[in-house]
């Protein structure tokens, strides 16, 4: 009997220590963080017991040992470190601060600042730093943006001053369109009869022009809006240092604002009162013409014209500035893989050339450049057709 009992007993003992050796080996690992100045002891106790007994205190330990290594060391690593295990850390704020004056990008963290405590302890610090870097970038701006109007100086010194002293570092734009398009069958027969006698090419014009409303749907005109947004964000970006004014289509009623409206129409000229379409030539390179590099006339299209009318405003001022300008394609445009790209390359031509001369016009400067192929969209230096 006493043996059957002292089996039973060593029995209890095994399967009591088989559920107590875990409860023993959580606790010794508790006791090592608590014992450790490393937070990689508390994490490593957090990523082997997500749901341990003592998560609250090694959550604790960790954030503790992070942000005295934070305060220590003063890298923008440690602050990485700190924000990486403590998302939810007490500290979190002054980790933000002391982030600013280690950090490789500065101004991102002087913003992110000012975005996550706007009212914090801190605040009267950032804001002195904040305005230094201001200072510098409005003396690069001076000392590079050459000669400028007077309307054109007064908007951007009152709009750097005013985006200084608020703490704003971003320009709200909204840009609108409108299509005024015909295609070549919409013009009088007369008209359409004119251009055919006085065509010296063996190609039919009407036979042979491409489609212009179909090129144009609300998709297309989306992506054109988005390269004028593009290109107000290019020309900050090239004078400023990059990512300094950010151009944003959210509305806020605090920062400069930006409109630009743009037609884009037929390009025409008059003949007397009547309107004349202005024919495009699509020619390709061929090795079979009579003169070497000679071309051959593949395809018409009428040409784009787009008016553009853009004004900078500043919150709480009258001051304005108003930049109009009517955008034509060059006599020559390349780099066209294919008819159909005609219309949006004429487009787009217009849309930079507006872009880049708005920009000078503010003393920034956006000089993205395109490359040249050999097929191309010729307009005649001359219409078709004799004005006198």
């Amino acid at each position: 009997m006493k043996k059957k009992i002292l089996i039973i007993g060593i029995c209890v003992i095994v399967v009591a220590l088989f559920f107590l050796i875990p409860f023993i080996k959580e606790y010794n690992f508790y006791k090592k963080f608590m014992q450790s100045d490393s937070w990689v002891t508390s994490r490593s106790y957090l990523e082997e017991y997500p749901e341990g007994r003592y998560v609250k205190e090694a959550t604790q330990r960790l954030e503790e040992l992070s942000y005295q290594d934070v305060k220590k060391l003063r890298t923008e690593t440690s602050c990485n470190y700190y924000d990486e295990n403590c998302p939810d850390g007490k500290h979190k704020e002054e980790v933000a601060y002391i982030r600013i004056g280690c950090s490789s990008d500065p101004w991102r963290d002087i913003n992110a600042y000012i975005e996550k405590y706007p009212k914090g302890e801190f605040m009267d610090s950032v804001r002195v730093e904040y305005e230094k870097v201001w200072d510098k970038e409005i003396e690069k701006y001076n000392n590079n943006k050459g000669k400028l109007s007077a309307s054109a100086r007064k908007i951007m010194d009152e709009m750097m001053d005013y985006m200084k002293h608020n703490m704003v570092n971003t320009i709200c734009v909204e840009v609108n369109s409108t299509l005024r398009l015909k295609d070549y069958k919409e013009y009088p027969q007369e008209v359409r009869a004119l251009l055919e006698m006085l065509n010296d090419n063996s190609l039919n014009i009407e036979d042979n022009m491409i489609p212009l409303k179909e090129k144009f749907p609300e998709s297309y005109t989306q992506s054109l809006n988005s390269l004028l947004i593009d290109g107000l964000q290019q020309s900050f970006d090239a004078v400023f240092k990059k990512g300094f004014v950010n151009v944003v289509t959210t509305k806020n009623d605090k920062a400069p604002q930006v409109k630009i409206n743009y037609v884009i129409q037929s390009q025409e000229d008059k003949l007397g009162a009547t309107p004349i379409p202005h024919i495009w030539e699509y020619t390709e390179s061929s090795i079979y013409g009579a003169l070497p590099g000679s071309k051959s006339v593949k395809a018409y299209l009428i040409g784009i014209s787009i008016n553009f009318n853009a004004r900078y405003t500043i919150p709480e001022s009258q001051t304005k500035y108003d930049f109009a300008g009517v955008g034509k394609p060059e006599n020559d445009i390349s780099n066209i893989e294919d008819i159909s790209d005609g219309y949006q390359k004429m487009t787009k031509t217009c849309f930079e050339q507006f872009s880049d001369n708005l920009s000078k016009s503010l003393g920034l400067q956006n000089t993205e450049q395109e490359n040249q192929s050999v097929d191309e969209i010729a307009g005649p230096p001359a219409p078709l057709y004799d004005l006198e």
